[in-house]
């Protein structure tokens, strides 16, 4: 990803499962380029990327702040303001699913983040798929799903690709099943070496 292939993807899966670990390899890569959104300070501060820990409550209005910051750093071209990464952690709470209507800024990134003002790709994480707003997952290039438990997104990721939902169960720790174009591959663990 990067250098005009900007990518929206979705990483669900329950607590421990190897969630932050991939977001945490994607910072890395992205470097000073990237902007982590560390809701619940599960990333380490002081690496090769920015963290921010926004202030309580967690809503989808801090979000869109945040994204209008992006858009006018974009348009500024000032060294430092160029985010090219955006890892959104505890997604849910800034694009809610049950119904919730997406924040109108929100809902203008999701639709037009690889054009400007934003070129910009995103990494949405969340716990629970039926917890983010479907239309974040719906216009995701990839979704990548840990293991899961729960009935409800069991059900949500077999309508989403038939088996995913189901497979999604059997997944030991850090394996996740890569979905994109209405097909899913199992994936392995990322490792890293010191």
């Amino acid at each position: 990803m990067g250098g005009g292939d900007q990518k929206s993807i979705v990483v669900c899966g329950l607590k421990g499962s190897g969630k932050t670990v991939y977001g945490e390899d994607v910072a890395r890569k992205y470097g000073r380029r990237c902007l982590v959104v560390d809701t619940v300070h599960d990333f380490k501060t002081g690496a090769a990327y920015y963290v921010w820990r926004p202030e309580k409550p967690h809503t989808p209005e801090t979000l869109a702040v945040l994204l209008k910051n992006i858009a006018s750093g974009k348009k500024s071209n000032q060294p430092g303001n160029i985010i090219d990464m955006l890892v959104i952690d505890e997604g849910n709470r800034y694009a809610p699913g049950g119904g919730a209507k997406l924040h109108p800024v929100i809902a203008e990134f999701n639709d037009q983040m690889r054009h400007p003002p934003y070129s910009c790709s995103a990494l949405w994480i969340t716990r629970r798929p039926v917890q983010l707003h479907p239309d974040i997952i719906g216009l995701a290039d990839r979704v990548l799903v840990y293991h899961l438990s729960g009935v409800r997104d069991v059900n949500y990721l077999n309508d989403l690709c038939y088996g995913l939902g189901t497979q999604a169960t059997l997944l030991p720790d850090y394996y996740y099943l890569e979905y994109q174009s209405g097909r899913f591959e199992l994936k392995h663990p990322i490792v890293y070496v010191k």
